[in-house]
């Protein structure tokens, strides 16, 4: 699983991880488990009950991962590892801030002194969690709402599944149909700490495509987008279906709200 489970995952994430996966990762899962020598178990309903139990009939397998699972893995590693984790973190935001004090985008220089140093959360590797993808079946082109009110094409990659703090959760994730690299999905999200605690246009999280349908979603890494920094960016605004019903408290806050939000934040009408 050196793709699935990082070694920055504390036990406590996997007490009741409960995910859905596709039949085609259980053979690869149990394999991996094995030669790594971790005790991981499958409940695997009989495929043709499924079949008659599922109305659209995707035949899809639970897959449990218990907490021994987790005390195996990470035991007494786990310690040093949350560590390890926490200083990457932390040094990765320090390397944001120093780039931003030096480029020209996108923080004017005026307001440097403002937004400068940017405020977040503290790490916690809770919030980075295992997900899986549930590629789109649909690859035309959709329409989405950026905050300049201007519409771009996109296409959806699929459904991330993940569960955060016990529940069960979904993202969309995309790429612009005009994007250079494919690779880079794009996951725009709102929760309950937009225009409290985060920007009130919501923030995004960067994934890296993989082979194998499995992503880690650190939402200590969500970022506010640039048009919180300066309105004349054009940013994507969460679709209702990427808005969680749950305080996020993971990734960059804001030191100041804007004093004028783009006009169509402020139009909940126009929202998608």
């Amino acid at each position: 699983m050196a793709d699935a489970l990082r070694s920055n995952m504390d036990a406590a994430d996997y007490k009741h991880v409960v995910v859905l996966f596709p039949e085609v990762h259980l053979r690869r899962l149990r394999s991996q488990a094995r030669r790594t020598r971790r005790a991981v178990i499958g409940v695997v309903p009989d495929c043709a009950t499924m079949q008659k139990t599922d109305k659209r009939g995707s035949c899809m397998k639970v897959f449990l991962i218990v907490a021994g699972l987790a005390l195996a893995c990470f035991g007494c590693r786990g310690r040093s590892q949350r560590n390890a984790y926490v200083a990457r973190i932390t040094a990765e935001r320090v390397a944001k801030d120093a780039a931003f004090k030096t480029q020209s985008e996108p923080i004017p220089m005026n307001l440097r002194d403002q937004l400068l140093p940017l405020v977040y959360y503290p790490p916690d590797p809770r919030y980075d969690v295992l997900a899986v993808l549930t590629p789109s079946s649909d690859a035309k082109a959709l329409q989405m709402v950026y905050s300049d009110g201007a519409i771009r094409d996109v296409r959806r990659v699929g459904t991330l599944e993940f569960i955060l703090n016990g529940e069960r959760f979904h993202l969309a994730g995309f790429v612009e149909i005009a994007a250079l690299d494919a690779n880079d999905m794009f996951v725009p999200f709102g929760d309950l700490t937009n225009s409290t605690e985060t920007y009130h246009g919501g923030r995004i999280l960067d994934v890296r495509r993989t082979t194998n349908d499995l992503y880690f979603l650190d939402f200590n890494q969500a970022f506010n987008p640039s048009c919180y920094y300066r309105p004349t960016y054009s940013c994507p605004v969460p679709p209702k279906e990427n808005r969680l019903p749950i305080a996020v408290r993971a990734g960059e806050k804001i030191r100041v709200q804007p004093l004028k939000a783009p006009s169509y934040f402020s139009n909940p009408a126009s929202r998608r």
